[in-house]
């Protein structure tokens, strides 16, 4: 059995869009000059950093899960705009997608066809 079929009995059980706290932030960019109130804000917990990644869980035929992530983009002040934040789940979202169709075999139509969830 080659990988190709091997890959085509799986199905996509499930697309979810994950936003995480960022344990280890870079802060460095806060040391500068020109964001001394921000870094006052950092320092004093009035926001922090997270991570958006997307996440797809995939079922074989023996029922076995695998998950399969962006590469996600991490550092994000948490309390960015809304429309930032969608902007970036939409772009690991199509990150993903191109990593089911590639490395896994399905197509846009099979993607399409499940509903992303925000965790």
């Amino acid at each position: 059995m080659n990988k190709t079929e091997s890959v085509k009995k799986m199905t996509i059980d499930s697309i979810t869009v994950r936003v995480e706290v960022d344990p280890d932030p870079d802060v460095s960019y806060l040391e500068q000059s020109e964001f001394k109130d921000r870094l006052e804000q950092y320092k004093n917990g009035l926001f922090g950093f997270v991570g958006v990644y997307a996440e797809a869980e995939l079922i074989d035929s023996n029922n076995v899960v695998q998950s399969v992530h962006s590469g996600g983009i991490w550092g994000i002040e948490d309390d960015s705009d809304d429309r930032y934040m969608e902007e970036i789940k939409i772009e690991e979202i199509a990150e993903l997608n191109q990593t089911l169709m590639k490395d896994y075999g399905f197509t846009e139509q099979e993607i399409e066809a499940i509903e992303v969830e925000d965790a």
